[in-house]
C-alpha cells in the first residue's frame, strides 16, 4: 500500500499523552484509518487470513512444512494481537491491539504512535518558516500542517505543534507518516 501521511487536531490536555490518546479514541471511532485486514470488521476472517497461502502443488512436503511452519511463526505475534483485540474490554485496549495486529503496515493514522515518547515538538525555526508566527492558527495549519510530515523521523513516530482558533481555544496539530 505505501507510506501515507496524516493529520490529526486535538484540544490541548493536561499532559501531551492525554491528548494523544483523546486523538487516538476520536479516530478509532470515527473510523478514519485503514483496517487492510479486516480486522475491526471481521476479526475471526483475519485470524484465518493469516494462514490462507496458495503453495505449488508440486512442492516437495518437507519444503512445504517448513513454509507453513515459517508463517505460522511469523504470524502468530499478528494472531495473538488479533485475539486481544476480540476479548478487550474497553477502548484503549482495543486501540493497542489493532496497533499491534496491524504491525509494520500500521493504521495510516495516529492509531500508530505507541507512546507519547515518540512525539517530537516541531522546532520553532520550522514554524516561522512556514506559518511566519510560532503559534499558527487552526486554519492555517489544516491548510500546511502536512508539509510538515517532512520532519517525521521514521514511522511509528511523529511530530506535534500547538495552535489557536478565533475563540482563543488552544489544540495540539499532531503529523505523522505511517504504512508500509
Amino acid at each position: 500500500m505505501g507510506a501515507s501521511g496524516w493529520l490529526v487536531i486535538t484540544p490541548v490536555q493536561d499532559s501531551l499523552a492525554q491528548g494523544l490518546q483523546m486523538a487516538k479514541r476520536e479516530v478509532f471511532t470515527s473510523g478514519q484509518f485503514q483496517d487492510s485486514f479486516g480486522i475491526v470488521a471481521n476479526p475471526e476472517r483475519a485470524i484465518a487470513e493469516l494462514y490462507a497461502i496458495d503453495l505449488p502443488p508440486d512442492l516437495p512436503a518437507a519444503d512445504r512444512e517448513d513454509i507453513l511452519r515459517s508463517i505460522q511463526e511469523e504470524q502468530e505475534p499478528r494472531r495473538a494481537a488479533i485475539n486481544r483485540y476480540m476479548t478487550a474490554t474497553d477502548i484503549d485496549q482495543r486501540i493497542e491491539a489493532l496497533r499491534m495486529a496491524t504491525g509494520f503496515e500500521g493504521t495510516h493514522s495516529v492509531i500508530d504512535i505507541p507512546t507519547v515518547e515518540q512525539l517530537s515538538p516541531v522546532p520553532e525555526i520550522e514554524l516561522m518558516a512556514r506559518f511566519d508566527c510560532a503559534m499558527p492558527d487552526l486554519e492555517a495549519a489544516r491548510c500546511h500542517g502536512p508539509e510538515l510530515g517532512s520532519l517525521v523521523q521514521s514511522r511509528g513516530s511523529a511530530v506535534w505543534f500547538e495552535v489557536q482558533n478565533d475563540c482563543e481555544a488552544r489544540f495540539w496539530v499532531i503529523v505523522g507518516v505511517s504504512g508500509d
